[in-house]
């Protein structure tokens, strides 16, 4: 394996302007600017790495005369000859993390439904409904003044939907879509046995949003202009899956496996820990149930050549416009852009997530805190 470099620039504007009695001066503006590393080996999954920046507009034409006379032709305004975006900054999440969050979403194992679970959880719901209906009634925390006997109602009433109506309407929507569940994992089965699966899915999705104010001309006449800047990172991820050549089911045997994994009928340590209290909050912050759903395994197979993707462009624009006494020069909008991919090798891992907690999951521990204080 040998390392590669390939760069290229393309695009190049040249204007030029003078200033009293001085001679023209040149600026030139590349349009196109950018760098290829990778390696010369077998395969078609290796590391790979591109950075390109595009730079569009900003450019000066105009004239004065009498005393001072200035003159610009075709000039890329000086800041703008050579602007880099850079990329603002965005949550990081370890390549480990990502890689157990692949695993874990394209594993032929996964379930679609958790049948184990939802049957010992559904021992709970005559007193869900029991407990909705004293909610409705008022018949909860009378003992309290007005104030507080509504907050608690209001707490209860917010934890039995999240725990108990919510989970049961959407396992029986998935129900409702058993069949078709079934027959895509059958395929997806029978494609593992013959060829392997190659699977890849997004990750994460992030932006970020800021503005600045520049000086992109300082010679001739001073222009400032107020620079928008957006960045959008998408993270995906690509992993391979096979079984043992030896491993092998019959017509039956692929529909018998394919329904029992798609109810989650099974118990394992991923079911354990679904049913542990608190369980859901700590998945939260900490990758633990993706790194046990990876290993969940009725099938036999194995995973190799996980690859994280990730694909950021950021982009900074500004208006144009008639600067200096009349409006004698004027200035086209100008455009910067600035990308980066990389594709790298990783492994599993556990590691702690970089998102804060949702409005779901903030009203469960606002209601978790009502109740407490009774």
């Amino acid at each position: 394996m040998s390392a590669r470099t390939r760069s290229r620039q393309q695009n190049a504007r040249t204007g030029r302007y003078w200033v009293g009695n001085g001679p023209w001066r040149t600026g030139t503006q590349i349009g196109l600017d950018e760098i290829c590393l990778d390696s010369v080996k077998q395969g078609d999954n290796n590391p790979l790495e591109i950075r390109r920046t595009i730079r569009e507009g900003g450019i000066l034409n105009g004239e004065k005369g009498g005393a001072g006379p200035v003159r610009f032709q075709d000039y890329p305004a000086l800041a703008l000859q050579t602007l880099t975006p850079t990329h603002l900054s965005l949550p990081a999440i370890a390549d480990g993390v990502l890689a157990s969050m692949l695993t874990s979403r394209t594993n032929p194992s996964r379930s679609s439904m958790g049948a184990i679970v939802s049957l010992i959880e559904a021992r709970e719901v005559p007193q869900t409904i029991r407990e909705i209906g004293q909610v409705a009634l008022g018949k909860m925390y009378k003992r309290y003044g007005k104030t507080f006997r509504f907050l608690s109602r209001a707490a209860k009433l917010n934890l039995i939907i999240q725990f108990g109506i919510a989970p049961l309407i959407q396992d029986l929507m998935t129900c409702m879509q058993f069949q078709a569940l079934v027959d895509q994992r059958v395929k997806e089965i029978d494609r593992l046995m013959k060829r392997g699966l190659r699977r890849t899915v997004t990750l994460d999705v992030a932006s970020a949003q800021a503005v600045r104010n520049l000086t992109v001309q300082s010679v001739g006449q001073s222009i400032s202009r107020t620079m928008s800047k957006n960045t959008r990172r998408e993270i995906r991820g690509h992993v391979r899956w096979y079984v043992n050549e030896n491993f092998s089911l019959s017509d039956a045997q692929v529909r018998a496996k394919a329904q029992k994994i798609v109810t989650g009928n099974i118990i394992d340590p991923l079911t354990i820990w679904e049913l542990m209290p608190w369980s859901w909050l700590t998945d939260y912050f900490v990758n633990i149930s993706d790194f046990v759903r990876t290993n969940r395994n009725e099938l036999d197979a194995s995973y190799s050549g996980i690859r994280i993707m990730e694909h950021t462009v950021t982009v900074e624009t500004c208006p144009g416009g008639s600067f200096g006494s009349n409006g004698f020069v004027k200035m086209t909008p100008f455009k910067g852009v600035r990308e980066t991919k990389y594709r790298r090798i990783t492994s599993l891992g556990l590691g702690a997530r970089p998102q804060f907690l949702t409005g779901k999951q903030t009203s469960i521990l606002g209601s978790l805190s009502v109740l407490k204080l009774k």
